[in-house]
C-alpha cells in the first residue's frame, strides 16, 4: 500500500474529487477518489465517497465493493453498512439489503434511514404479537439500550429483569403478559418475544463479560429480531406498565398520548426514586433537567403509580404538590426480595473464582459496600472513616474493605485520594463485573455490610445482605430504614465520627454483630420476586383511567401573550406552575423536542392547545428554515379553517398567522403541511434524521389584550423572543 507523499497532495486530490461530486460529475469523482485511493487504501471515508460516484454512476457492483471495503477496514461503521444495503437494494438483492440495514440499526439504534427502510420491508407483514392480547405490556426499553454496551445488571434493571422474568415463567399473570421496546426511529413500540427477553436476561447474570460469544451472539440476534419486528399494535385498554426509566427517551410521551387516543391504554410507571429532583447535587445538569422533564410529563400522563417504597411514594407526591398537581397516594411495593445469587453452601469453585482475580478479595476478614461508585453513595466518607480506623486501631486490626460496583460519575476526589494513600490501597479493593453468584460468595463471607448512601429509593444491598444473613452499618435516609428495618445499625450519612463509632463497635465487639445475625436468622424473612411480580401487575389492575380524554388529562391551556417554545425541558429545579411545552405536539410527525424548537418528520403534522377564554385573537407560529444553505421549502398551515402559506429560506425564522375565535376550554387545532425534506446528516455526518421543517414555537394575542400585544411586537422587533417567553420551564 502506498502513503501519501505530502499532506498537500491528498488535501488536493480530495478536494478535487469533492468538487466534481458536489457539481454531479459522478464520473470523474470516482476517477480522482480512486486515485485517492491509490496512495492511501485505508481511507474508509474515500471508500464510502467512492461508492456514492459508483452508485450515481450506474456502476453498482462497483459501488457494492467500495461500500463493503469501507466496512472492512471500519466495521463499526453504521453509515457504511446503510450505504451498502442501498447499493444492494437497487441491485436487487432484498435479502442483503435488508441484513445491511440490520447491521446498521444494530450499530446506530438511531440511524433513521435504516429503520425507514426496514420498515418499508416489514410494513405487510404481520405475526401473532403484532396483533396483540396482552393485558399488561411491559415496556423495557431502558434495559435494552443497557444491554448495547453493558451486560450485567445493577439496580433498576435487576429488578425488571427478575420481576418479568418470574411472570413469563409461571404464575396467574403469564398469559396475559407480553414485553416491548420504544423504537423512537420508528415511531411506536417494539414487540420481544418470551422466549427471547428470558434467554437474555439469564444471560445476563451469569458473568459482566461483555465480549463473550454466547452473549454476543444472543444479544445480537434479539436485536437483529427487534430491528424488523412490526410496530406492536395495543389491545384496547390494555395497561402499558414501565418499571424502567423513560426520561431519557425523546418523544416517549408523545407516542403515550398516541396509544391512549388510539388503544385506550393505560400508562402505570414505577417509580423507583426522585433523586435528581430531591438531591440534585449528586447528579449532572443534564439528567436534572431530563428528569425534571420527564417529571411533569408523567403526573400528567400517568393514570396511577407505583413505587418501590413509601418515601420514594411521599417524594413523588411531595414533588406534585410542589409543581401545582395533585395525585393519587402511589401504590407501594418494596423490593425486599430474596437475592438470587444465595447458594444453600459455600462453593469451592465461587472461592477460588474470586481468589484468582487478582484482587485479593478474600483473603482476610473484610466488610462489604457494594454500590456503584459515585458521590451520592458516599465512598468518600467512607475512605476517610478507614483512615480514621486504621489511626486508631492500627493497621492490622482494622478488616479490609471491598467495594463492588463499576465507576460512576462525580468521584475524581476520591479515586485521587484512594490512588495517593498507600495505606488506603493496601485495605480497600475495588471490583466490578462479578456474577450473582460471585457477589453472593462475598456478601455471605463478609463480617458485615455498610451502605451510608446519602439518599436512595429503595437500597437493594441492604436487602442482600439481609439475605445472606448479614447485618449492616446503613443510612437512616430515605428508604433506608425501610430496606433495613430493624436488623442494621443506622448512622447519619454527613457524619464521619459517627460512622467511625459504629464501625469500630462492630470490629472491635463482634458479639453485637452475631446478636444481629441471630435476630436476623430468627425474624428476616424475604419475600420472593414471583411475589413481588404478582404484586406489581395486581397493583397496575386496581387504576382506572384519570379520563377518556387524553386532552383533559393535560395542562394544555395556555396563557396568551406568552411564547411557548417546543423545546426540550432546560429547568434545573422544581417550581410551582411548571409545565411542559411538548405536551401541545399531536401525532406522529415529530422529532423529539430540541434546545431551539422541534424538528418535523413529515409532510403534515398537527399541534393543539386548549384555549383560556372566550374571545378573538391572532395565533402566530414561527417556523425555522433548513440548517446550512440553498435549500428552501414552502409551508402551509390551517388553523379553524384559515389558510396561511409562506416560504422558508435556509437559516430563516418566518411567522405563520391566523385569526382565531376562541370558546374558554375547547381546542384549537393547527395543522401544518411542508412540501421538502432535507437529510441533516449534510450538515452534521452523525444526525441521520429527514426533517421536513422545523417548529419553534407558537404565542396567541387576544385582540382586547393591547399591552400583552405591544410587548410580543417589542420582543420581535428587538429580537428577544424571551422577554415574552413562557419561562416555567427553563425558558421553554
Amino acid at each position: 500500500m502506498k502513503v501519501w507523499n505530502t499532506r498537500s497532495e491528498a488535501t488536493e486530490t480530495i478536494a478535487k474529487a469533492d468538487t466534481a461530486r458536489d457539481t454531479r460529475n459522478w464520473t470523474l469523482a470516482a476517477q480522482l477518489y480512486a486515485a485517492a485511493l491509490e496512495l492511501d487504501g485505508s481511507r474508509a471515508d474515500i471508500w464510502v465517497q467512492l461508492g456514492h460516484a459508483h452508485k450515481e454512476s450506474g456502476d453498482l457492483k462497483a459501488a457494492t465493493d467500495a461500500y463493503a471495503q469501507a466496512i472492512e477496514i471500519e466495521p463499526e461503521s453504521s453509515d457504511a453498512h446503510l450505504q451498502l444495503g442501498h447499493a444492494l437494494k437497487l441491485r436487487g438483492d432484498g435479502d442483503g439489503a435488508r441484513k445491511s440495514y440490520e447491521s446498521a440499526l444494530g450499530l446506530d439504534s438511531q440511524n433513521f434511514h435504516a429503520a425507514q427502510e426496514l420498515g418499508r420491508t416489514v410494513a405487510n407483514v404481520r405475526t401473532a404479537k403484532a396483533i396483540a392480547q396482552a393485558d399488561f405490556v411491559f415496556d423495557v426499553s431502558d434495559l435494552m439500550q443497557y444491554f448495547r454496551d453493558s451486560r450485567l445488571p445493577t439496580g433498576i434493571q435487576r429488578v425488571q429483569i427478575e420481576v418479568i422474568s418470574n411472570l413469563l415463567a409461571a404464575g396467574p399473570y403469564r398469559d396475559r403478559i407480553e414485553v416491548v421496546s420504544f423504537d423512537e426511529a420508528q415511531t411506536g413500540w417494539k414487540p420481544i418475544s418470551s422466549a427471547a427477553f428470558l434467554q437474555l436476561a439469564q444471560l445476563a447474570v451469569i458473568s459482566g463479560d461483555n465480549q463473550s460469544p454466547d452473549w454476543k451472539i444472543t444479544r445480537d440476534r434479539v436485536f437483529a429480531e427487534l430491528s424488523t419486528a412490526p410496530l406492536y399494535h395495543f389491545k384496547q385498554g390494555a395497561r402499558l406498565i414501565n418499571i424502567g426509566t423513560s426520561w431519557w427517551l425523546p418523544n416517549y410521551f408523545l407516542h403515550i398520548r398516541e396509544a391512549k387516543r388510539n388503544y385506550s391504554i393505560q400508562y402505570i410507571p414505577f417509580v423507583h426514586d426522585c433523586i435528581p429532583a430531591i438531591t440534585p447535587e449528586y447528579c449532572s445538569e443534564g439528567l436534572i433537567q431530563e428528569f425534571n422533564g420527564w417529571l411533569v410529563n408523567v403526573l400528567g400522563h400517568a393514570d396511577g403509580f407505583l413505587a418501590n417504597s413509601q418515601s420514594s411514594a411521599n417524594d413523588l407526591s411531595a414533588m406534585a404538590k410542589t409543581i401545582g398537581r395533585s395525585i393519587q397516594l402511589p401504590t407501594v411495593v418494596t423490593l425486599d426480595a430474596n437475592y438470587s445469587g444465595l447458594k444453600g453452601d459455600e462453593d469451592p469453585a465461587l472461592s477460588s473464582s474470586l481468589a484468582s482475580q487478582g484482587r485479593g478479595l478474600t483473603r482476610r476478614p473484610f466488610v462489604l459496600f457494594v454500590a456503584t461508585v459515585e458521590a451520592r453513595k458516599n465512598h468518600g466518607l467512607v475512605l476517610e472513616a478507614w483512615q480514621q480506623l486504621i489511626r486508631r486501631l492500627g493497621e492490622t486490626n482494622v478488616p479490609n474493605l471491598i467495594c463492588v460496583g463499576k465507576r460512576g460519575w462525580m468521584v475524581d476526589g476520591v479515586i485521587q485520594k484512594y490512588e495517593t494513600s498507600p495505606e488506603l490501597k493496601r485495605k480497600i479493593s475495588f471490583a466490578h463485573g462479578l456474577s450473582d453468584e460471585e457477589l453472593g460468595a462475598l456478601y455471605k463471607k463478609c463480617l458485615f455490610f455498610i451502605y451510608p448512601s446519602n439518599y436512595e429509593g429503595w437500597g437493594l444491598p441492604v436487602t442482600e445482605g439481609l439475605c445472606a444473613g448479614k447485618t449492616g452499618i446503613v443510612a437512616n435516609t430515605s428508604s433506608m430504614p425501610e430496606a433495613g428495618g430493624k436488623f442494621v445499625e443506622y448512622v447519619d450519612p454527613g457524619n464521619r465520627s459517627q460512622l467511625v463509632e459504629k464501625l469500630t463497635d462492630f470490629i472491635t465487639q463482634p458479639a453485637n454483630v452475631k446478636k444481629y445475625e441471630r435476630l436476623i436468622q430468627r425474624e428476616f424473612a424475604a419475600r420472593e420476586w414471583s411475589d413481588i411480580a404478582t404484586d406489581i401487575v395486581a397493583g397496575a389492575e386496581q387504576f382506572r383511567p384519570k379520563s377518556r380524554s387524553v386532552d383533559a388529562q393535560l395542562d394544555k391551556t395556555i396563557e396568551p401573550g406568552l411564547f411557548y417554545r417546543l423545546k426540550r425541558n432546560s429547568s434545573s429545579r422544581v417550581a410551582p406552575g411548571l409545565i411542559n411545552n411538548e405536551v401541545f405536539r399531536d401525532g406522529h410527525g415529530w422529532y423529539g423536542p430540541d434546545d431551539f424548537g422541534c424538528w418535523t418528520r413529515s409532510s403534515l403534522v398537527e399541534l393543539s392547545f386548549m384555549a383560556p377564554r372566550s374571545g378573538t385573537g391572532q395565533l402566530y407560529l414561527e417556523v425555522s428554515g433548513f440548517p446550512g444553505g440553498g435549500e428552501s421549502y414552502t409551508v402551509t398551515g390551517m388553523c379553524q379553517s384559515e389558510q396561511d402559506r409562506i416560504v422558508v429560506g435556509p437559516n430563516a425564522r418566518v411567522w405563520l398567522s391566523w385569526p382565531v375565535t376562541l370558546a374558554k376550554g375547547k381546542k384549537v387545532d393547527i395543522e401544518l403541511d411542508f412540501d421538502s425534506e432535507f437529510p441533516l446528516s449534510n450538515v452534521a455526518p452523525t444526525d441521520h434524521r429527514i426533517v421536513t421543517g422545523a417548529v419553534c414555537g407558537f404565542t396567541l394575542q387576544m385582540d382586547d389584550d393591547i399591552p400583552a400585544r405591544m410587548r410580543f411586537q417589542e420582543s420581535m422587533l428587538l429580537g428577544r423572543r424571551e422577554l415574552c417567553e413562557n419561562n416555567r420551564l427553563g425558558g421553554v
